[in-house]
């Protein structure tokens, strides 16, 4: 591996069913699952880094609103970026209105 490389994923558990994000946060029933899903890919990413021997880091993770159900889910996942040695960076840090994502101002860190 080059010496400035690093594995970059994403980690987000709206791929853990089709809808499951449809109104841009995680169901409360679907937390736990979430978690576990984002542990094994977090698991599986960790193996892969100590493989090619190269750092991790989460690029994109959390882009849910302000409601408690994000914040459980931004809870969990941080213990898991932190449980697996993750630097990350939280999507999207304010409301740019990214139409990359279901929502438009409602997924930043900060409100308006």
């Amino acid at each position: 591996m080059p010496q400035n490389s690093a594995l970059d994923e994403h980690i987000y558990c709206c791929l853990l069913e089709p809808g499951i994000c449809d109104n841009g946060d995680i169901p409360a029933d679907r937390i736990d699952a979430c978690k576990v899903f984002d542990s094994r890919k977090m698991k599986a990413r960790r193996s892969d880094a100590d493989r090619l021997k190269v750092p991790m880091m989460i690029s994109e993770w959390g882009a849910c609103s302000g409601s408690q159900e994000c914040y459980k889910y931004m809870v969990n996942t941080q213990d898991i970026m932190d449980e697996y040695a993750a630097s990350h960076i939280y999507w999207q840090m304010k409301g740019f209105g990214d139409f990359t994502t279901v929502s438009t101002y409602v997924q930043g860190i900060y409100d308006d």
